[in-house]
């Protein structure tokens, strides 16, 4: 991953998944930051190529909702039960605008507020349930 910047609740998220032994066990958890040059078809082919996820989550900037919108709409049908979230400080407070129908079609998820939670603090217990119970539809 370049190290310009890092998504911190990915991060965050990523190391309470990788700390229970259950959860590590049944979860791939893989982050990547593409630089700004790279088209969202560069994006897809890269991320949906192989095995396709069944969580996307990205940071979203304003320069970059629609960007994103676009991969997440291709996710979409790559994956129609996939669940799509956006989040980030510029998410904050504007989820009805990062997931409206202009800016992402077939984005059902956006998430409110800075979602930075401390290091320790515990994964809930729907995780527990596997990838199936976080989706939507």
């Amino acid at each position: 991953m370049s190290k310009e910047s890092m998504p911190l609740a990915a991060g965050y998220l990523a190391a309470m998944v990788r700390s229970d032994p259950e959860l590590s066990a049944r979860s791939r958890i893989e982050i990547v930051n593409y630089p700004g040059a790279t088209s969202p078809w560069e994006m897809a082919t890269r991320l949906l190529s192989g095995a396709v996820p069944d969580v996307l989550a990205f940071l979203v900037l304003g320069w970059d909702v629609r960007q994103f919108g676009a991969l997440a709409e291709t996710f979409k049908q790559v994956n129609p039960k996939g669940t799509v979230v956006f989040g980030g400080n510029h998410v904050s407070n504007q989820a009805e605008r990062a997931s409206s129908p202009r800016a992402a079609p077939r984005t059902p998820t956006a998430s409110p507020g800075s979602a930075r939670p401390p290091p320790s603090a515990p994964v809930s217990p729907s995780w527990a349930a596997g990838p199936r119970a976080l989706r939507k539809g």
